[in-house]
């Protein structure tokens, strides 16, 4: 499934009042934005030569009977577990929302976005 489908339905399930900002890896590079996790991170943003971190089969899960559920349930179970704990609460990965805030100025400001 293509990435921008992914946040599309992300936005409609947490009914965010959002829009998708665009930006090219070296831009986040250049602003100190981390690969997938950590401080300042942007989760499943993979550094180059992991590409086969998406490509993992499930059929060894299929093989032990584990069953799959769609993605859009996990998606719906995370937010509501999100929202239970709190969405404001410290974080060890990802940006924070003023981080967030102030590089989509930036990226504004530049004249993109």
């Amino acid at each position: 499934m293509p990435f921008a489908d992914v946040m599309s339905i992300c936005r409609e399930t947490s009914a965010a009042n959002t829009a998708t900002v665009t930006v090219t890896d070296d831009w986040l590079l250049k602003h100190a934005v981390n690969y997938w996790s950590g401080p300042e991170s942007l989760p499943l943003w993979l550094p180059p030569h992991h590409e086969g971190f998406m490509a993992r089969s499930n059929s060894a899960a299929k093989a032990a009977r584990m069953v799959l559920r769609p993605w859009q349930e996990t998606l719906v179970d995370t937010l509501a577990d999100e929202r239970t704990r709190g969405l404001d609460r410290p974080r060890k990965a990802g940006l924070s929302p003023a981080t967030e805030q102030r590089l989509v100025d930036l990226l504004r400001s530049e004249g993109g976005g």
